[in-house]
C-alpha cells in the first residue's frame, strides 16, 4: 500500500483556502475540489516515493516525517497551477525537490524510516600511496 505523503488538511494548514479554491474550483462553487487535490497529492506522493524509496523504507502505520509532508504540500501545490505558477511556488517546489535530492543521496537524514542501503559484495580497494620497492622503480636491476 502506497504511503499518502499529505492530506487536504495538510494543504489547508500550510495554504490558504482561498487560494485552494481559486485552483481546484472549476464549478465555481466557493468550495475546493476534493478530486482535484487527491490528483494533485498523488502526483507530489509518486514523486516524492521516487526520491525517497532509493534510500529509505517507510512504515505506512507510522506518521509521515513532518519534512516530507511539507515537501508533499509544496510539490502538490505547484501541481494545482495550470499556467505558470508565481514565483514563490516554483522556488519552494524547487527547494523540496532540493531536499528529496538531498534526502536520496544521504546527506539529509530523515528522523523515521528505515534504511535499506544493501552492503557491496566484493574487495575494498585502496590507494597505498608511493611504493619504495615496486616493479617500476626496480627496473633494470
Amino acid at each position: 500500500m502506497p504511503v499518502a505523503y499529505a492530506t487536504l488538511a495538510d494543504l489547508e494548514a500550510r495554504f490558504e483556502e482561498r487560494e485552494l479554491v481559486q485552483l481546484t474550483d472549476d464549478a465555481n462553487t466557493g468550495a475546493i475540489d476534493q478530486a482535484r487535490i487527491d490528483q494533485a497529492l498523488a502526483s507530489a506522493s509518486a514523486v516524492v516515493e521516487g526520491y525517497v524509496a532509493a534510500t529509505y523504507s517507510l512504515d505506512p502505520d507510522q506518521p509521515v516525517p513532518p519534512l516530507l509532508v511539507d515537501c508533499a504540500c509544496d510539490i502538490a501545490r505547484f501541481k494545482l497551477y495550470r499556467s505558470t505558477p508565481p514565483e514563490d511556488v516554483t522556488l519552494r517546489q524547487g527547494q523540496a525537490i532540493r531536499f528529496l535530492e538531498a534526502i536520496r543521496k544521504g546527506t539529509m537524514k530523515l528522523d523515521a524510516g528505515v534504511e535499506t542501503l544493501a552492503p557491496r559484495a566484493g574487495k575494498v580497494l585502496t590507494d597505498g600511496g608511493f611504493r619504495r620497492f615496486g616493479r617500476d622503480q626496480m627496473e633494470g636491476w
